[in-house]
């Protein structure tokens, strides 16, 4: 769900990633380490959106038309802007704790 009247508030963006054309035989998408998880790792803590959760789902789905699976990922990811660059400058976001 996505707020956009709320510049700093959280937005929550729901990703899925999987084949329309091809069944589970063929593309079998799966959780890099079966973590279920965004790998944040390369994530830089000086971006200017904060990742506060992200919840990752394997759907498996089987239509009456064919025997095959049919398989796709689900992420949600939930994000909160920490600033934005200005002409004048860094706007942080009023609702975070500014680091010491």
């Amino acid at each position: 769900m996505t707020n956009l009247d709320d510049f700093w508030g959280e937005q929550t963006c729901t990703l899925k990633f999987g084949s329309w054309t091809y069944d589970a035989f063929a593309v079998d998408p799966r959780f890099y380490a079966e973590s279920g998880q965004v790998d944040l790792s390369d994530y830089s803590a000086n971006c200017p959106v904060k990742v506060l959760s992200s919840v990752g789902e394997r759907l498996v789905k089987h239509y009456d038309c064919c025997e095959e699976p049919y398989v796709s990922l689900l992420f949600n990811v939930t994000v909160q802007r920490q600033y934005v660059v200005t002409d004048h400058g860094i706007l942080r976001n009023p609702r975070l704790p500014y680091p010491k």
